[in-house]
């Protein structure tokens, strides 16, 4: 953790640039809270546009690694308010894996093209890819490999960010995955070879929609337990497919239409052949040794002879039944007992067995893994190499007979009597009750918003402060109803109270910021130039004979004076209340200070009332998390002049109304209020910063954690001098201050104020 020092911490830029950050680069009507130890989006329901950003509010100690993720997420969150087309986004919601894959596949989009359109957004998103990496990605992938995991869907949701990001070409993403491919690759195979060109090539959130579809089918479907089988019965399929006439199988494509013919002499619906079956295998048998010596036949595809028409109904087959036409002739049969093909007496004998050997060969095709034994020609067994379209007379080339171990359409779904052939590797199917959401670690938002609640959680436990929210917290101009009226009234007698102060003042100032541009001479010094009146030394050895000139140069200084607003500032032992004597001293400075030249601003301090409903949040947050807020009201601090203002009637109207009023004078955060009014100090040009408090007394506020308020008060007085801001306390009508200001004067008469608080100022700029 990095200890800083500064007002301007990277805790400090995130808390006044969230809201800057996201109405510049969105252009959208989005409110942005920092409240809670969370990080989400709010979208609307009904057009899927965002609506909020809540950001943690971040403890002034927050780590390096809770400042980046916050950082991250925002910049990350810009990216999408720019880029992303949430109404295709709300289309896809009622899917939870395919919305994943789409925001896993949107988000390395978006910082594609955040890169194209902001350049100097790539180092942020660089070093949140290694927070992303280091902190979520390996710590999840650890957990897989320590628990010997070989599940590739597991991996898969591990990794699935990186893998999108190595696809679009991120280098931290592409060496990440260089020795990790391996966990996915059953996964990987289901993919095209082109998938990485086509991930890089969307130009839209739209398309990211389709290709998500595309991958989260490719990926989790679950194949029908017999979409190839290849049996009659078709057990995977319905009724109405799993006999499949010849016309309907004619139309079917894709493995669920290789059906088994089951007619008349082929087959029974046992599977079991008939004696004219038997019969063929027996004379097969006959001719096996004699076909071992002539060798294999070569048959010649001959011109296919034109098909016969498809069987009227009743017919169970797609081919001719065993029994013949009753209008062809009984020797027209096969001599090996082979059904005939039909009627037509103007065929040659010798086509005619030709043809009838065609159709049993394509009987044979259609039983598919039933085993027949070797088919026989006239001139003796045919060999299984034969291709089958030189056989049946369809025409066209052999076909190769596969490799050993290469799949074959045909033999998917073999009976129990064929020879086993080695099968193929199986495809990787994902379990039952799988999804992807289930083994994903999410989207880099999610993601991050995940490890934001954790660290911001750890952090608050270990913060001396910690506030719920900013979100009410109002800085403005003061105004009330009534404002010429009231002002009109006190005016006259503030004016009256420090007219024959300012003069004083005015003088007094001068004189102090005059004497820095004196020159003296220091004199005791071992070089410069010799002092006459110092020589004596060197009777004794001293030799600090010597003297030299300083010089002091005025700085220009800016001046803020912050003023408590509390209740108790009501209160007071004179003539005016303690409120109304920091009031004339604010008027008696600000009047002497625009006289002399010096930039100023004064402020005040106190608080909003909160809602009962807003009491009830904060607890039920430091329940969750275990932790204690150290205020929960809601800030109110009212500007009674900026820097950017000059001092006029206006400003003059402003202190004037607030003279009188008591209706907004409720608790006082002292640290915070300290903190901020610092913040806008520091931002200005002035090589000098004073800051003068003017208080009554301790902090007060609504808190689960009173010892915290005063340990911010002195963090935040300590942080504003150490980033060069003179801090001086102002106590009214108590010596409070002493605990908290190492500069501070006790003021219990107006009267007062020019010399003591001009004294105290002298010493502070002399110092």
């Amino acid at each position: 953790m990095t200890a800083y020092t500064g007002l301007l911490t990277p805790v400090a830029v995130i808390r006044n640039s969230i809201s800057a950050i996201t109405q510049i680069l969105a252009g959208r009507n989005i409110t942005v809270h920092q409240r809670g130890l969370s990080a989400y989006v709010s979208y609307n329901e009904r057009t899927g546009e965002p609506e909020s950003v809540t950001l943690p509010y971040l403890p002034d100690d927050a780590s390096d690694d809770l400042i980046l993720a916050v950082q991250g997420f925002l910049d990350h969150e810009v990216g999408h308010l720019l880029f992303t087309e949430n109404t295709a986004i709300l289309e896809i919601a009622h899917d939870a894996d395919w919305l994943h894959m789409e925001n896993v596949l949107e988000d390395p989009y978006v910082e594609r093209e955040m890169q194209r359109s902001f350049p100097g957004s790539k180092g942020t998103i660089s070093r949140l890819h290694h927070f992303f990496l280091d902190k979520i990605v390996q710590a999840n992938y650890k957990k897989l490999m320590d628990a010997g995991s070989v599940n590739p869907l597991e991996f898969f949701g591990v990794l699935l960010p990186c893998i999108t990001r190595a696809w679009h070409e991120f280098p931290v993403f592409e060496e990440y995955m260089l020795d990790k491919w391996g966990h996915v690759e059953p996964i990987m195979k289901k993919l095209p070879e082109d998938i990485a060109s086509r991930v890089q090539a969307v130009k839209n959130t739209r398309d990211n929609v389709a290709l998500a579809r595309y991958l989260i089918d490719a990926i989790m479907r679950v194949p029908d337990e017999d979409e190839f089988d290849d049996t009659a019965s078709g057990s995977g399929e319905s009724s109405e497919t799993s006999s499949p006439s010849t016309g309907e199988a004619a139309k079917r494509t894709g493995p669920s239409s290789r059906a088994k013919p089951s007619g008349p002499g082929l087959v029974d619906e046992e599977g079991d052949y008939e004696e004219e079956d038997e019969k063929d295998e027996v004379e097969a048998e006959d001719h096996e040794d004699e076909e071992k010596d002539e060798g294999e036949p070569e048959l010649s595809p001959e011109p296919a002879p034109t098909p016969d028409p498809a069987p009227e109904e009743g017919s169970d087959g797609e081919g001719k039944g065993a029994e013949s036409d009753p209008g062809s002739d009984s020797e027209d049969e096969d001599p090996e007992g082979s059904p005939g093909v039909g009627d037509d007496d103007d065929l040659e004998d010798e086509d005619r067995e030709d043809f009838d050997d065609e159709a049993d060969e394509d009987f044979d095709e259609d039983l598919g893994d039933v085993d027949t034994g070797p088919k026989v020609g006239e001139s003796g067994p045919v060999s299984d190499d034969v291709d089958e379209s030189s056989v049946t007379g369809k025409g066209g080339p052999k076909k190769a007979k596969p490799a050993e171990g290469e799949e074959e359409g045909e033999d998917e779904g073999k009976g129990e009597g064929d020879e086993p052939t080695e099968p193929a590797e199986p495809t990787w199917a994902p379990g039952e009750g799988d999804t992807l959401t289930k083994y994903s670690v999410g989207d880099i938002e999610s993601a991050l918003t995940d490890s934001i609640a954790e660290m911001a959680s750890s952090a608050a436990k270990k913060s001396s402060y910690v506030i719920y929210s900013t979100d009410h917290d109002v800085i403005e101009p003061y105004r009330r109803k009534g404002m010429d009226s009231a002002a009109a009234i006190a005016l006259p007698k503030i004016e009256a109270l420090t007219k024959s102060q300012v003069g004083v003042m005015q003088n007094s100032l001068q004189r102090a910021l005059v004497s820095k541009n004196k020159s003296y001479w220091r004199s005791s010094q071992e070089s410069g130039r010799i002092n006459p009146s110092s020589l004596a030394r060197l009777y004794v050895g001293d030799t600090r004979v010597f003297r030299r000139k300083v010089e002091h140069r005025s700085k220009s200084f800016d001046v803020t004076l912050l003023i408590d607003c509390s209740g108790s500032m009501h209160h007071g032992t004179g003539s005016l209340s303690r409120f109304q004597t920091a009031m004339v001293a604010a008027y008696a400075m600000g009047d002497t200070l625009h006289r002399i030249g010096v930039n100023f601003e004064i402020l005040g301090f106190t608080t909003k009332p909160h809602s009962g409903e807003w009491d009830e949040t904060c607890r039920k947050e430091m329940r969750s998390h275990g932790v204690s807020f150290g205020r929960i009201d809601w800030l109110y601090m009212p500007i009674f002049k900026s820097f950017e203002e000059r001092w006029g009637p206006k400003q003059m109207e402003r202190i004037g109304a607030a003279f009188h009023a008591e209706d907004f004078l409720r608790e006082n955060v002292d640290g915070e209020s300290v903190q901020i009014a610092a913040q806008r100090l520091a931002g200005q040009r002035s090589e000098g910063k004073m800051l003068i408090v003017l208080s009554d007394g301790a902090p007060a506020c609504h808190t689960y954690d009173r010892t915290a308020l005063n340990r911010h008060l002195s963090k935040s007085i300590k942080s504003a001098e150490r980033a060069g801001i003179k801090v001086i306390g102002v106590g009214i009508d108590t010596d409070s201050v002493s605990r908290y200001y190492s500069d501070y004067i006790v003021l219990n008469d107006v009267t007062k104020l020019p010399t003591e608080l001009v004294e105290q100022i002298q010493k502070v700029l002399l110092r």
